[in-house]
């Protein structure tokens, strides 16, 4: 009996030691990991729960200063010197472009005219007479009646009087240019905002009398409005986006208008933008130099930092970073994200995902290596 017991037992223990042996060859490395070939990942894709990933628009709006200022504005100075013989505008004035807002008298510059016009009028005698003698030269000096030398005499006599009469010409358009200037005009439609000048003033062309204008003008039918915009917020605004102006003392009036300009660069002092917008003001006539504030909306979805929407489900943590596995040409890979903000069953991200039109859900739960 004793003996029977023993069989048993080395019979079970040749059977035991099979089994291990059996185990350890299913568990080989080699055979359990082989990554799998195309046809096999590709029949693998086609089994994994997929969600389409939404690009989304986050808006929000942010309340800045501005300042306002009229779109053009010029100081006017006198470019020819005289006497002051008529005003036509004043401060508070709406005028036109070309518009004359004063009058100066130079008598010399059309005593100037007179004499260009009388020295035209003589140098172009002599052409004529010198034009007459050279023709003559010529039909005598066949004959040997005018010498050669002579005849190049005339011919020079001729071109000083051309090129006299084109240098008087010259000076003549000189002066009529410097006459247009009695008349101080307007270089744009606008308002006078400030005059400094009387009738019988005395004009100075001097140009070291930079403080001597005699007016002001500015163009407030559109204002520019002057905004400094935060660093952290200048990757979300662009030309033409809509602002809405609102200006101290006039607490019932809002403006639209649209950003025009971007400075490109940011104060080391402020750490701001200096931003341009323009409001057209032609309905409201309000004064330039107002104080205020603009309200901007923010876009973070359709400026250079996009806003993706997916599935709570499709997060993944890869490489010691939140990640999701994107579908890109029916192959799967793993990609870097950013969480916005997370709600029960979706979750807002960025990340490099423009090429991405599915992400895989539960993907934690993949058998296969990341390709």
């Amino acid at each position: 009996m004793s003996h029977l017991i023993n069989k048993v037992r080395i019979d079970l223990f040749c059977c035991i030691g099979l089994l291990c042996v059996s185990a350890l060859t299913v568990a080989s490395p080699k055979e359990s990991f082989q990554k799998p070939n195309i046809s096999e990942r590709q029949s693998i894709n086609r089994l994994l729960q997929t969600a389409e990933l939404e690009i989304v628009n986050i808006e929000r709006t942010v309340i800045l200063p501005m300042l306002s200022q009229p779109l053009q504005s010029a100081r006017l100075f006198s470019r020819v010197s005289g006497f002051i013989t008529a005003r036509y505008a004043d401060i508070g004035d709406k005028v036109e472009k070309n518009e004359i807002l004063a009058t100066i008298d130079n008598p010399q510059l059309i005593a100037h005219e007179k004499k260009i016009l009388a020295d035209i009028n003589e140098v172009e005698s002599e052409l004529e007479l010198n034009q007459l003698n050279f023709k003559r030269a010529e039909q005598l000096v066949t004959d040997n009646l005018v010498s050669s030398s002579e005849l190049d005499r005339l011919r020079i006599l001729v071109s000083r009087a051309q090129a006299r009469i084109a240098s008087l010409k010259a000076e003549l358009e000189g002066n009529l240019s410097r006459q247009s200037f009695l008349d101080i005009r307007a270089p744009f439609a606008g308002y006078i905002v400030a005059k400094r000048l009387e009738v019988g003033d005395l004009a100075s062309a001097d140009a070291l009398q930079k403080e001597r204008y005699f007016f002001e003008i500015a163009n407030t039918i559109r204002l520019r409005l002057n905004i400094r915009i935060p660093q952290n917020e200048i990757r979300y605004i662009a030309v033409g986006d809509e602002v809405l102006a609102n200006f101290t003392g006039y607490q019932n009036l809002s403006v639209k208008g649209h950003i025009t300009r971007l400075s490109r660069a940011v104060d080391e002092q402020s750490g701001t933008m200096l931003v341009e917008a323009e409001i057209d003001n032609s309905d409201y006539n309000l004064p330039a130099g107002l104080r205020g504030a603009v309200s901007l909306k923010l876009s973070a979805g359709s400026k250079i930092n996009k806003v993706w929407k997916a599935p709570l489900s499709a997060i993944s943590y890869h490489n010691g970073h939140d990640a999701v596995v994107g579908v890109i040409n029916g192959e799967i890979k793993f990609h870097k994200v950013d969480i916005v903000s997370k709600t029960k069953n979706s979750v807002l991200l960025r990340g490099d995902l423009n090429d991405v039109s599915k992400v895989v859900l539960n993907p934690n739960a993949l058998l296969i290596e990341d390709s």
